[in-house]
């Protein structure tokens, strides 16, 4: 059987590639919807993880929401000073499918209006950019943050 002239060689002939993992934690209530007013996995969790985290040299993505933002701010500034990136999960992680339209509706309209954020931000990212800017200017924001 003829092989394509742009296949890639086969497993045999290509040298091993490192193992690449890509490793995310959500770092919210614990078991939402059913435990969603403890936090013990961040009061508790979150300390010995890092620490593993950090004999070990694993780097992750931690997504929070603005309440536990809120609520533990050490806790989310150590996950930054130990070199890990932070990811986003709205204000409590709350499905806006799951909300009826009057709580969906509150909930948009609690959120600060972009030029409020703006006015308020010591660093603005542009989300808007070219992906090259944009990794750019978060390159800039998150070696700014872990300066401070």
């Amino acid at each position: 059987m003829p092989i394509h002239p742009h296949a890639p060689p086969s497993s045999s002939t290509r040298p091993p590639a490192p193992l690449r993992v890509a490793l995310t934690v959500d770092f919210e209530p614990d078991c939402p919807p059913y435990l969603s007013t403890t936090f013990r996995g961040i009061e508790q969790g979150a300390p010995r993880l890092l620490a593993l985290f950090a004999d070990t040299g694993v780097r992750a993505t931690y997504f929070t929401t603005s309440e536990v933002a809120e609520r533990y701010p050490d806790a989310v500034r150590a996950l930054l000073d130990h070199g890990h990136e932070p990811g986003c999960h709205g204000v409590t992680h709350t499905a806006f499918d799951r909300m009826d339209e009057a709580t969906a509706r509150a909930r948009l309209d609690s959120q600060s209006s972009q030029e409020e954020k703006v006015a308020r931000a010591d660093i603005v990212i542009d989300g808007s950019a070219p992906l090259e800017e944009t990794r750019r200017q978060v390159e800039r924001a998150l070696a700014t943050l872990r300066a401070t």
